[in-house]
């Protein structure tokens, strides 16, 4: 029969187990969210910099941290170009197929605005003077202002002079870009683009200023 351990503790042990002496309870030294998670070190009180959820760094550790994400990114995406690895990206030639959204405003009326991809949308931007009309009847009345020539002639003008190139408004290339609308696009995806996008074209703000300065076509002339 052996004897039960309680009884040899009682005996051996009759003040009980000694435990090494606790550390005093430090918040600034014990807590991680007071160190920054780059050095770890204390954070002090200012010129911190907030990284995640109870992640904080020193400002300094960020921004070298961030230098040094960067040079990495820098250095992989060079190695897999060297090594021909590298994402091919995609343009769509002229002759790819691609179905364009119809988008918020009937097909005529992109000649003159810039509209929305979402069919229930009702807005539309004037490609000329930036007006924004937000059902048919402002864009028509826009479309009737006067004086003469008001922005849908200019337009029509500055479109006549461009199809002279033959030349796409959108990407500027290829010299077989057919006319939509008036205006030379060269493949579907440069039609959607002049649909939706809300940016401004070069050789179309050329014209537009050269002919309000009452000059001749800046493609005559080169």
């Amino acid at each position: 029969m052996s004897v039960p351990d309680f009884v040899l503790a009682r005996k051996l042990l009759p003040g009980g187990y000694r435990l090494p002496k606790r550390e005093i309870w430090d918040p600034r030294k014990n807590d991680p969210f007071n160190l920054c998670v780059y050095c770890q070190k204390d954070l002090g009180h200012h010129d911190i910099r907030f990284v995640a959820h109870r992640q904080w760094a020193h400002r300094q550790c960020f921004s070298d941290k961030q230098l040094e994400m960067a040079r990495q990114e820098a250095q992989r995406i060079e190695n897999m170009i060297q090594q021909g690895n590298a994402r091919k990206i995609y343009l769509p030639s002229a002759n790819t197929t691609i179905e364009v959204p119809s988008g918020s405003l009937m097909e005529e009326e992109y000649r003159f605005w810039i509209g929305s991809r979402e069919a229930y949308s009702t807005w539309g931007q004037c490609r000329r003077c930036g007006k924004m009309a937000y059902n048919t009847s402002e864009r028509r009345a826009h479309s009737d202002e006067t004086p003469y020539p008001n922005c849908n002639t200019r337009l029509v003008m500055a479109y006549n002079e461009l199809l002279k190139k033959r030349q796409c408004l959108v990407c500027q290339g290829g010299s077989g870009a057919k006319a939509r609308w008036g205006i030379p696009l060269c493949s579907q995806a440069c039609v959607e683009e002049w649909k939706f996008a809300r940016r401004k074209y070069l050789r179309l703000e050329m014209e537009l200023r050269q002919m309000s300065n009452g000059g001749t076509s800046v493609l005559e002339s080169t």
